[in-house]
């Protein structure tokens, strides 16, 4: 068992510095292990320098060597849990180192970046002109928009304003077509009512007319028996012993001037009749002048006051 820790760890020195530069192991981790490695080395020098036994020592050997496996087995679990710490040594470094390696990707695409902005800011002249070149042409065609637009909020004014016209044009025609039309449509109830009125007055006029007929008629009628009966007084007072029988039914175109007395006695009648018929002449105008004032009565109608 011993010859087998010899050969395990040998005599000859191990470059830990090598090792955990190779394997990346921290400090800490390195001076455990040099702590491991001193107390292999003693415990190796205690094997090779204990002197060969002899067969009369044997017991006393066996009963060292109890003692020297619980020393080693010690030794072995101090070795374990160094071997477990570096493990988790072990696994805090790779945690740390992917940290780490996530860090320097970032600081090599920062690097990147910055490198890009470095070469950016080198052509950064031609970028300001092409910039500038760019910003010109802008203002330019800005200019253009604005005129443009100018121009065309200038027709559209325009063109509402023709639309207002147009339209305040039609309005108006359409206004003056109901006023015409509803203009003849009262002209068209004027002309009805004023023929309807017509109609009326010419058949007042025609009853008037027959009324005043048969007034003169009457009149005349009466005047002529008034006439007749004054004549046949008068001739019964001329000739007493006369039939006047006979007389009575005498009309005036049957009588006979005897004498020139009589004669003017007719003139007389005749006269008499001039001065009733301009009487009658008068009273047929007044009756006339007063079936005008009727008439102009009646054109005043309630109708036409709605006109």
């Amino acid at each position: 068992m011993f010859q087998q820790f010899k050969n395990i760890f040998p005599n000859a020195s191990l470059n830990i510095t090598s090792i955990t530069n190779s394997i990346g192991i921290n400090e800490a981790g390195i001076n455990r292990l040099e702590a491991i490695k001193s107390e292999f080395s003693n415990l190796n020098s205690l094997l090779h320098n204990q002197p060969e036994p002899d067969i009369i020592e044997q017991k006393d050997l066996n009963r060292t060597s109890i003692i020297d496996l619980e020393s080693t087995g010690q030794v072995i679990h101090k070795i374990q849990e160094g071997i477990e710490s570096i493990r988790e040594l072990n696994l805090e470094n790779y945690k740390k180192q992917r940290v780490v390696d996530k860090l320097l990707g970032k600081l090599q695409h920062t690097g990147r970046l910055h490198y890009k902005v470095h070469e950016q800011i080198e052509h950064s002249e031609s970028d300001l002109s092409n910039i500038q070149n760019n910003i010109t042409q802008i203002q330019h065609t800005a200019i253009k928009l604005i005129h443009t637009l100018t121009t065309l909020e200038q027709q559209i004014d325009q063109v509402n304003l023709e639309n207002e016209q147009r339209e305040f044009e039609l309005w108006k025609q359409n206004e003056e077509n109901e006023l015409i039309n509803e203009i003849a449509i009262k002209k068209r109830l004027l002309k009805e009512k004023e023929m309807g009125l017509k109609q009326r007055y010419e058949e007042y006029e025609n009853i008037q007319q027959k009324k005043r007929l048969e007034l003169y008629e009457a009149t005349f009628n009466a005047e002529l028996e008034e006439y007749k009966r004054k004549r046949q007084n008068e001739i019964s007072s001329l000739y007493p012993n006369s039939k006047t029988s006979n007389s009575l039914q005498t009309s005036l175109e049957q009588l006979q001037l005897l004498d020139h007395g009589n004669k003017e006695e007719l003139e007389d009648f005749f006269g008499e009749n001039e001065i009733k018929k301009s009487c009658r002449s008068k009273e047929v105008n007044n009756h006339l002048s007063s079936s005008e004032d009727e008439r102009i009565d009646i054109l005043h109608d309630e109708d036409y006051e709605d006109f």
